[in-house]
Parts: structure tokens; C-alpha cells; sequence
């Protein structure tokens, strides 16, 4: 039997999925006006449909508590709505945003996940580097 071996990345989504999906159902309907959709629309309504997450980089760790930093950047699915007299015109998007977390190990287990702030993640190609920007929305 094959042993299946699991990133970081796929520890977390399964363990935190649907705080992960709560955090961001709330900060886009809290801040869709800040973000940037690529659509036409005038924006009146943003309803939140999923996400799909892309990587994670560990930004610090403390090994005497076992503790994690790090930023889940994920891809958000997004219908935008704009409402022309008695007509609704409605559009999908996309939008990446990064999440700085944290979470603990404690007896073999993830345990206190948090979200601590967000922000549009912005990704940039220079000769085969990346850059990663990101603004706090």
C-alpha cells in the first residue's frame, strides 16, 4: 500500500477549511469596495462562492512552543452584482488575497489556527523570480 503524503498547504485547508472560508466570506463583504475586481460593473453587491488555495510560506516559527507563522495565499471566487433599473447584471471574478495565520502543535495536533490580518496579494515574474507584494485591505 502506498503511503499519500500531504503538504502543509493541505494539512491546514483540511483541518481549518471552514474558518478559512468564514474569514474571507466576511472580509469581502466587509471590504469588497477595496478590492479589485477586474470587471465593467459598478459594484452594488459581492456574494463570496469559494476559494482555491495556492501556496503557503512559513514566515517565522518558535521551536520552544511550537509555534507557526505563515501566509496562505489563496485565489477567491467572487459574483458581483450591478443593478440597472429593474434589471440585475452579474459577473464572476477572481481575486488573490493573503492571509497571515498562525497555529500551534500540541500533542501531535494543529491547534489555536488564527487568522491574523489580510490583504490583495499582488505576485510579480523577474527572470524566472517572483516577488510577492501584498497591501493590507
Amino acid at each position: 500500500m502506498l503511503e499519500s503524503k500531504k503538504s502543509f498547504k493541505d494539512v491546514i485547508i483540511n483541518n481549518f477549511e471552514d474558518e478559512i472560508h468564514n474569514f474571507i466570506e466576511t472580509y469581502v463583504d466587509e471590504n469588497y469596495e477595496s478590492l479589485d475586481f477586474d470587471t465593467n460593473l459598478e459594484i452594488d453587491e459581492v456574494m463570496f462562492a469559494s476559494f482555491n488555495p495556492k501556496f503557503i510560506t512559513i514566515t517565522s516559527s518558535k521551536e520552544d512552543i511550537l509555534e507557526l507563522k505563515f501566509t496562505l495565499v489563496v485565489e477567491i471566487y467572487v459574483e458581483v452584482k450591478q443593478r440597472i433599473r429593474s434589471d440585475i447584471v452579474t459577473d464572476d471574478c477572481t481575486q488573490w488575497l493573503s492571509l497571515d495565520c498562525g497555529v500551534k502543535l500540541g500533542n501531535g495536533k494543529l491547534k489555536d489556527f488564527q487568522i491574523c490580518g489580510c490583504g490583495v496579494y499582488i505576485g510579480k515574474n523577474f527572470d524566472n523570480q517572483k516577488e510577492f507584494l501584498w497591501r493590507r485591505g
